[in-house]
């Protein structure tokens, strides 16, 4: 369901659930890592003082809006069965599309008509309370207009770069002075965080050095699966912790938060640790043997 994950996975030729089973080598240990310390600072700074006002107004409202059962998973539930069998993920999302519009006609008595605009200007919630409508409210072709923009954008100036010639110039450059994989994938991380402090934006920090650097992975027979892990790691995980991104104004408005919740970002810090210590280590750092797609 991630733009960025079908985007690193496409840039590079990966195979999507290739992609993700990569991912899992560095995000799932630093979500761990994550929780934990999110449970002892938790433990630390709770007080009696706390009030859960908010958190119970909100639920107040959501279960005035919707009728919430426990089979309304089974939607979700069944993304994730689709997922692990590893099923077309155009197949697994048009499934769990049908079930999901059946589910809210039925449970939610969501009136079918509704559905045409909700897919062109998405869902818009009317309960009264502005935290709740500012989250649901969300979705639709029109909201992604400009996520497509973006990678169609980057998409022309890579090509752009590469019939001038100047990415050539960078891969030779790049050659001279990587010749392992460590190397390479700390190069990787390098060029995609560039490439997010600049920009500000997560798809230019995948698309662009996706495409230049997906040759030298290549000829240094190292899997892309590296490479699209690579760049998620520091492009997806990354652009959080950059104050002049759409990330991070979503977050600050969604949260009420400033900059001071940067340090706190743990996973922004660990995912990227995770895949500097396989680069050093090797570990999870595949190679190949002729076929890019098929990591011995």
């Amino acid at each position: 369901m991630s733009d960025t994950t079908n985007l690193a996975a496409a840039t590079t030729g990966t195979p999507l659930y290739s992609h993700v089973h990569s991912m899992l080598y560095t995000t799932l240990p630093a979500a761990i890592l994550s929780l934990i310390l999110y449970t002892f600072l938790g433990i630390q700074h709770t007080d009696s003082t706390y009030s859960s006002a908010t958190v119970n107004r909100i639920m107040t409202v959501l279960s005035k809006s919707f009728d919430i059962q426990i089979i309304c998973i089974i939607p979700l539930l069944l993304l994730l069965i689709l997922s692990f069998l590893k099923l077309h993920v155009m197949i697994a999302m048009s499934v769990t599309l049908i079930v999901s519009i059946l589910f809210a006609v039925v449970i939610q008595d969501v009136p079918f008509s509704l559905f045409e605009s909700c897919v062109v200007s998405g869902y818009l919630s009317h309960s009264g309370y502005f935290l709740v409508d500012e989250i649901l409210s969300r979705g639709g072709i029109a909201a992604s207009v400009s996520s497509i923009s973006i990678v169609y954008f980057s998409a022309a100036m890579g090509g752009a770069l590469q019939a001038c010639r100047i990415l050539d110039v960078f891969k030779d450059t790049l050659l001279r002075l990587i010749h392992s994989g460590t190397s390479l994938v700390l190069s990787t991380l390098a060029f995609c965080y560039l490439m997010v402090c600049i920009t500000g934006n997560q798809m230019l920090g995948i698309v662009i050095p996706g495409i230049a650097l997906t040759p030298l992975y290549d000829r240094l027979h190292i899997s892309r699966w590296v490479l699209s892990r690579s760049l998620e790691d520091a492009s997806t995980i990354g652009v959080p912790l950059i104050p002049w991104s759409a990330a991070f104004a979503f977050i600050s408005s969604t949260l009420d938060a400033d900059m001071s919740y940067i340090p706190y970002a743990f996973l922004c810090y660990l995912v990227p640790m995770f895949s500097v210590l396989y680069a050093v280590t090797g570990l999870a750092v595949w190679h190949t043997e002729n076929k890019v797609d098929k990591p011995t």
